[in-house]
């Protein structure tokens, strides 16, 4: 079943919290993950002085009405091999999925 959810790209890797989106967070047309960036980073980072915006990230969501996921994320990321990355982890192979650039996910780049 494919998935939603937050991601970063850290050290050349996809690090990714997933929910399947039958137990995603439904909020009008949209299908998410309930946690955010920072909840998600705070998670696994136990290096305190290390801000969740120096790195690359984005975030998978489903689109109930026109069934398609879309991908926002950091613009260093719309790379061929980056976005297969994400199709894997997020069970996407099959699905329609676009990517698009988000301002909101932009990193300051350490």
């Amino acid at each position: 079943m494919p998935e939603v959810g937050p991601f970063f790209y850290i050290n050349n890797q996809i690090k990714a919290l997933t929910i399947d989106i039958s137990k995603g967070e439904a909020i009008g047309d949209f299908i998410n993950h309930p946690i955010s960036h920072f909840e998600f980073f705070n998670s696994f980072n136990s290096d305190q002085d290390l801000d969740y915006g120096n790195f690359p990230r984005g975030r998978v969501i489903y689109n109930k009405r026109t069934q398609l996921f879309i991908v926002y994320l950091d613009a260093s990321l719309l790379k061929k091999d980056i976005k297969q990355l994400l199709i894997n982890k997020y069970k996407l192979k099959g699905e329609k999925v676009v990517f698009r650039y988000d301002s909101h996910y932009q990193h300051n780049a350490l």
